[in-house]
């Protein structure tokens, strides 16, 4: 288990088990009868629909502050908000007409000088699509419990339409989505829907990687193994003994300035780009590594300082324009640091009563190897934060990330992938059900599955 820049372990979460098939919830995979009495209940926009749980899930569901009954948000939650119709990107008839509370788009939730916008009503329902039966399927987004939501579907089975609906909807109520971005495509549908999007594109990387925001006489150590953990995923081919030279070199980097004096006051951080001189200056140096290393020395990759403004200080929808760069090397490099400065940023902003940002990876499969993904996804509640992961599969991402994400919605996958998820999201009577259904999925179909419910329900996305 990693540690964190505060000096503690990240916790983790794992999702209770969907029940065994003689639980009346797991008959089918359509919506839950209403009616019958039980100690835990599912909800949906209209109407509160039962189902009974084993002790056992319950308790798990406790433990980990999962909602037993969960509050129903109305307009009268939300401050300055209106009731109104808000329209569905590509919606179909039938669903158009939903009604949600939400701030008009010219009432931007206030900001505070520290990034946290006044809470705006948690929790929040994010309106994913209807069942086979027409009723509303929601994804319940709240601080208080696993905000965290993974998308998974192969080309062209609806995953950027339904992306673009939930960034609209939580932008609505006041999170921000700060979307990572690697097709210009999904960039000029979001601008069409939300306006114009503050972007981010490579120019420097506008802060040091290097500046330790945490307490405590070793946290500069903290560092260095984060920044190992980044360089491992922008570099895949790099061996261990690479790794800990690198490490090394970035440890040294701060030594030689007096950071491992604990009876001195805490000097300034060195600048980003003195390891790599350390690395070139040793008597035999690694050729490999700094060959790595050249290439991002090119860009100027290494010449980060502070001085751009935190994108938690920004309440507007933001673009991270991953894509501008064709080079794959260098796209990794940008989508970490970025990761990374919002992660460094969280901290120093410190804990929220309310969720402020959704950070949200299209594409996430390119940055599945991010080590600081699972760490950040476990930790950035609490400072406001929600994590939604969009890919077109799921075999390369740590499995640290099934314990770390309680929404999963599912549109047609590979049949390994579709092992996979009915492996780590239900019961083991249920996994080859799961995966025929999840292989099976038409276009602009899913199945969602949610830390809250008994079992997956089925929904219809509005396709574009």
């Amino acid at each position: 288990m990693l540690p964190d820049e505060t000096g503690h372990s990240a916790g983790s979460m794992m999702l209770p088990l969907v029940p065994e098939a003689d639980d009346p919830a797991a008959a089918g995979y359509d919506e839950v009868p209403a009616g019958s009495a039980s100690p835990m209940t599912a909800w949906t926009t209209d109407a509160v629909v039962t189902t009974e749980l084993p002790d056992s899930i319950a308790q798990n569901a406790a433990s980990h502050d999962l909602p037993i009954a969960p509050e129903v948000s109305d307009a009268s939650t939300l401050p300055n908000a209106e009731t109104r119709v808000v329209p569905v990107v590509g919606s179909r008839s039938d669903i158009e007409g939903t009604t949600r509370p939400m701030i008009g788009s010219s009432e931007r939730p206030p900001v505070s000088s520290s990034g946290a916008s006044s809470p705006v009503g948690d929790p929040v329902e994010i309106f994913l699509g209807e069942t086979l039966t027409h009723v509303p399927v929601d994804w319940h987004v709240s601080i208080r419990t696993n905000p965290h939501l993974m998308m998974v579907g192969l080309p062209g089975m609806g995953k950027t339409t339904a992306l673009i609906n939930i960034a609209t909807q939580l932008e609505a109520v006041g999170i921000a989505p700060v979307i990572f971005s690697y097709h210009d495509d999904i960039d000029e549908k979001l601008t069409n829907v939300l306006g114009p999007l503050r972007t981010i594109d490579f120019d420097g990387l506008g802060f040091n990687p290097l500046r330790v925001d945490a307490p405590g006489p070793t946290a500069y150590i903290d560092v260095a193994g984060t920044l190992r953990d980044i360089f491992a995923s922008i570099f895949p081919d790099l061996g261990e003994i690479q790794l800990e030279e690198l490490r090394g070199a970035i440890k040294q980097s701060y030594d030689d300035l007096g950071w491992n004096d604990r009876g001195r006051d805490r000097p300034d951080p060195p600048r980003f780009r003195t390891f790599v001189e350390i690395l070139k200056s040793r008597p035999k140096p690694n050729q490999n590594l700094l060959a790595r290393l050249q290439e991002l020395t090119d860009y100027g990759f290494f010449d980060g300082e502070d001085g751009a403004a935190s994108i938690l200080l920004d309440h507007s929808p933001t673009l991270v324009r991953v894509h501008l760069s064709t080079n794959e090397i260098v796209q990794r490099a940008f989508s970490a640091f970025v990761l990374y400065s919002i992660y460094k940023d969280m901290f120093r902003r410190g804990v929220q009563d309310s969720l402020t940002h959704a950070i949200i990876f299209d594409e996430a499969h390119r940055a599945a190897k991010l080590k600081l993904i699972p760490r950040f996804a476990k930790e950035c509640r609490k400072f406001g934060l929600a994590l939604a992961l969009a890919s077109q599969g799921v075999r390369d991402f740590d499995g640290a990330m099934f314990e770390a994400v309680a929404s999963y919605l599912v549109l047609r996958v590979t049949e390994a992938d579709a092992r996979t998820l009915a492996r780590n999201t239900g019961a083991t009577a249920e996994q080859q059900r799961t995966t025929d259904r999840l292989k099976a999925l038409e276009p602009y179909h899913a199945m969602f599955f949610t830390a809250s419910s008994a079992k997956p329900r089925i929904l219809r996305l509005s396709p574009s």
